[in-house]
């Protein structure tokens, strides 16, 4: 026997996205000259699949800066706030716009780099990583994303759900982090994780 999900009951006629998706078409019709950056609709709860992040890094560290920022691009459409998508979107524009290709604006690629430097330190502002006060993430990916992106840290031995946070035994430190373990504050994943998976009571 089946429960329905009552939640479901309350989503309004019109839902969210949309009437978002309907004004953005609207808009652009009546502005097609107009840059649009869309981050209202994507599901900012879920990383990009490794293979995507791997794909960006590899393409370039091969110099394919090009193919990059195509990726970037491709998963900002998805994500707007990924934190990988824009440190690879920033650096490909950076290094395009180095070598000569003035194709693409390097102001675009300093609201990517500030978009994610303001993620990081969102998330560096809510503890320190310790067990007493661990960083609080929305996202698995976040946690993953700060270790590589703000705290030079690449390397884990283990990783442990304990109680609410998540735990990472690392491999080694860096400059900028010293501690052996670094705590991550899961809470409101698992909150949204039970709300997604809970049917009936």
């Amino acid at each position: 026997f089946m429960h329905i999900n009552t939640n479901y009951q309350k989503v309004a006629e019109t839902y969210l996205f949309s009437e978002v998706a309907k004004r953005i078409r609207e808009y652009q019709a009546n502005n097609p000259d107009a840059s649009i950056i869309k981050m209202g609709i994507g599901d900012v709860t879920r990383p990009l699949c490794k293979s995507s992040v791997e794909a960006m890094k590899k393409a370039a560290d091969e110099g394919e800066f090009g193919k990059s920022l195509l990726l970037s691009r491709e998963a900002l459409e998805i994500n707007p706030v990924n934190i990988d998508a824009l440190f690879y979107a920033a650096i490909s524009i950076a290094e395009l716009f180095d070598k000569g290709d003035t194709s693409q604006s390097v102001d675009e690629a300093q609201k990517f780099y500030d978009r994610m430097m303001n993620i990081l330190v969102g998330i560096v502002y809510t503890g320190d990583g310790s067990e007493e006060h661990p960083f609080v993430v929305t996202k698995i990916s976040d946690e993953y994303a700060l270790m590589r992106h703000a705290l030079d840290l690449y390397d884990y031995d283990s990783q442990s759900l304990v109680g609410h946070c998540d735990m990472f035994d690392l491999a080694a430190t860096s400059d900028i982090y010293q501690a052996d373990e670094i705590w991550f504050d899961a809470t409101r994943i698992l909150e949204l994780e039970n709300i997604m998976f809970s049917f009936g009571n």
